[in-house]
């Protein structure tokens, strides 16, 4: 697979010569399959990068820049998130990387493969290096697909913490003096919003607050 770095368009290569005509299902033979992702209750498409498509009489490839354009809704995710990825044909995946780390993945399917979000999402997009193959047609493919933490702290005022979730899941409040629990309540957090959180004061007392989404670890959002 090939990245290319910078700001100008993405440029298509032809290998080898194409033949002057092709019917619709050769079209359909020589493109990579189309894929959605899936995590936390929010699905999103994923966009295409650099590929190769090759076939009996010819072939092509494009190098995109990165991140390539058309990236979709980022999901909501925490470190073990599980983000499930649908393919519109089987592939086989040899790859994934987040942020330069390595996203663990398996295979449910031939066409349906899970990927777990490392600690640190740098970057915020899961590459995915893919091979394929359709009748007499076969090619790589690496797709983007955007996340991003799985809820945000706005602001806190005391007792008080306004926090922007974008899973459904738990948020944790506490109220810590010298070091013990002095007050401390869950809240089900049904899905994505912005909203206020309190607790009674408890006066000299530090505010935690950590969010837990359907899948994935425990996010710190104040300590």
């Amino acid at each position: 697979m090939r990245v290319t770095t910078g700001t100008r368009w993405p440029v298509l290569c032809v290998a080898l010569a194409m033949t002057p005509t092709l019917t619709a299902r050769a079209d359909d033979m020589m493109r990579a399959p189309e894929a959605t992702a899936e995590a936390n209750a929010a699905t999103t498409h994923a966009a295409f990068g650099s590929g190769c498509a090759i076939g009996p009489r010819g072939g092509m490839c494009a190098d995109t820049i990165w991140p390539p354009t058309g990236l979709g809704t980022p999901l909501p995710v925490t470190s073990g998130t599980v983000v499930r990825v649908t393919f519109s044909r089987p592939v086989s995946v040899q790859n994934a990387r987040l942020g330069g780390n390595d996203a663990p993945f398996a295979a449910e399917s031939p066409s349906v493969w899970r990927f777990t979000a490392p600690a640190q999402l740098g970057d915020g997009l899961l590459a995915v290096f893919t091979l394929w193959r359709t009748d007499d047609w076969h090619g790589d493919q690496m797709y983007a697909i955007p996340l991003r933490a799985a809820a945000a702290l706005v602001r806190v005022r005391g007792a008080q913490a306004t926090v922007e979730t974008r899973a459904p899941g738990r948020l944790r409040l506490v109220l810590l003096r010298r070091g013990r629990v002095a007050r401390a309540r869950t809240f089900t957090v049904p899905g994505a919003a912005r909203r206020a959180y309190r607790l009674p004061a408890a006066p000299g007392a530090h505010l935690r607050v950590t969010f837990v989404p359907m899948s994935g670890g425990t996010l710190v959002l104040r300590a």
